[in-house]
């Protein structure tokens, strides 16, 4: 029989044991862990009202023979005439309990704006004095016929990490162009008016690459990028419109010193976040988080949840060719994973109570081509891309177009080629009850052992009845569904990622 029981949420204390007087219970496992369990506990009204007053968040378990079948935060407590309906949820809940803002990584130009207050280094800002603009790149030019006073009127573009974030700036790199008068100042300040870099001019194209690792002074929220007049006196300028300039190129601000950001890095500051938010919810354990071996070069949350974070990482995939799924959970003991979809996983051999499935043409596309743009605007097409084996297999094709944000027809094929991938064959919808429950040294489990990411076979299931089956005779599962009162599993076969959802993932991110 399983212990079902009610902890306090720090430590292992039991307060009480439901075992043998929870009803109608059923707990649930799903992409991320542990999901939900429900169940009906009968108890006197006065007992009814002890229980709802205590304070929220208890942990609640279910396991028996020294291993967990479910573990969660008890969230919902329902009073009824004759006893208590109880909610939990998985301790991957806690990811979302919080927004995280921060800093990461970026690349982009269009959050840098116009330096206006010089105020930081006894100068005027006056960008009104200038040529500039972010096309791709900060571009700041002396303007034919303005005077620039001596140590003054610096132009300057200014880049600030978010507000409140957790993350400040400790890291930049570029590329830089200068072709400036002699003793002209090009360089790089902190806003609490510490120098990261400097280059004087000479009169003469100068060019190179910057990386900076470690700023004088503290890490800082503001980085300006700044040229002035340090001739010694006033300076006309007299070539036209910014053909005097400082240009920077191949921009990358970060919060970590690391020539590269990984996904896990990420992973392990939203648990140590979770954490400090709230400590009983989530370990900061870093065990189970892997790298995916991705340079992320641009990652900056919003008021984001960290559980919507770790599903954009996990849809990126990693370095591997192809590249794989990977996945975010969190199962015993509050501790999150981030790793390869199934690496973890166990293996299972089955035997079916109650197959259902379903197979439909709807999904069915089996040629397939793309539209794109010239970079004019004109609508463009690709060839047509067709499986035959899948046309002779159906006895019908069904053709689609896949729009691609792109002026590439190479990138429109490429995408094309994902989609037709996803779709050239139906996948069977299904859900499956299970009869019996087998390791691969042919012991019996308890059905509840099952899990969401585990792999099975189905060994009671003619395999004559031809190749659609073999989307669902051996499968990794999705979702579980355990009924303890009758002893029933149900699980779900795992839909993949479509390809081509992974490929705009990574394309979005410059991968």
């Amino acid at each position: 029989m399983l212990q079902i029981g009610i902890y306090h949420p720090q430590g292992h204390s039991l307060l009480l044991d439901l075992s043998r007087r929870i009803r109608s219970v059923e707990f649930s496992t799903g992409e991320h862990g542990f999901e939900a369990l429900t169940g009906f506990v009968p108890m006197p009204l006065a007992d009814q009202f002890w229980l709802y007053d205590r304070p929220a968040l208890h942990r609640m378990e279910a396991g028996a023979w020294g291993l967990r079948a479910w573990e969660g935060r008890l969230e919902d407590i329902q009073l009824s005439g004759d006893g208590l309906r109880l909610g939990a949820f998985g301790y991957q809940r806690a990811l979302g309990d919080g927004p995280y803002t921060a800093l990461w990584s970026t690349t982009g130009v269009a959050d840098f704006r116009p330096f206006l207050d010089g105020a930081a280094f006894g100068v005027t800002a006056s960008p009104e004095r200038y040529t500039m603009d972010t096309n791709n790149r900060l571009f700041i030019g002396l303007n034919k016929g303005a005077i620039y006073g001596d140590v003054d009127h610096l132009g300057g573009y200014v880049y600030t990490a978010p507000d409140g974030g957790s993350r400040p700036i400790v890291a930049v790199s570029f590329d830089y162009e200068v072709l400036l008068p002699v003793d002209w100042s090009v360089s790089v300040y902190t806003l609490e008016g510490f120098q990261v870099w400097l280059l004087t001019a000479d009169g003469t194209l100068q060019s190179g690459t910057v990386t900076l690792t470690s700023f004088v002074g503290d890490p800082t929220d503001d980085l300006v990028f700044m040229i002035f007049n340090a001739t010694g006196g006033d300076y006309t300028a007299t070539e036209e419109n910014g053909a005097e300039y400082a240009r920077f190129t191949a921009l990358r601000i970060q919060s970590t010193t690391s020539a590269e950001i990984y996904a896990d890095e990420i992973a392990r500051d939203l648990a140590a976040t979770a954490n400090a938010l709230n400590p009983t919810q989530m370990q900061t354990a870093s065990a189970l988080i892997a790298s995916p071996g991705l340079d992320l070069r641009d990652e900056i949350y919003l008021d984001t949840a960290p559980a919507d974070i770790l599903t954009r990482l996990a849809r990126l995939g990693d370095d591997q060719t192809p590249p794989r799924q990977w996945e975010w959970g969190v199962w015993e003991d509050r501790v999150l994973h981030f790793r390869p979809r199934g690496s973890a996983g166990r293996r299972w051999t089955i035997d079916l109570a109650a197959p259902q499935i379903e197979k439909t043409i709807e999904t069915l596309r089996n040629s397939v081509y793309g539209v794109y743009q010239e970079a004019d605007g004109r609508t463009l097409r690709t060839g047509v891309n067709t499986d035959d084996v899948s046309v002779a297999r159906h006895g019908l094709t069904r053709r689609a177009a896949v729009t691609a944000q792109t002026t590439s027809e190479a990138q429109a094929e490429t995408q094309r080629d994902a989609f037709l991938d996803d779709h050239t064959d139906p996948i069977p919808r299904s859900g499956i009850d299970i009869y019996r429950l087998i390791d691969a040294a042919g012991n019996v489990w308890p059905k509840w052992a099952c899990r969401s990411g585990d792999a099975v076979t189905i060994r009671n299931v003619p395999v004559a009845l031809g190749t659609d089956i073999d989307r669902i005779l051996t499968f990794r599962v999705s979702t579980t569904r355990y009924a303890v009162d009758v002893d029933r599993l149900a699980v779900t076969p795992e839909l993949p990622l479509p390809g081509l959802e992974m490929l705009l993932a990574r394309r979005e991110e410059g991968i």
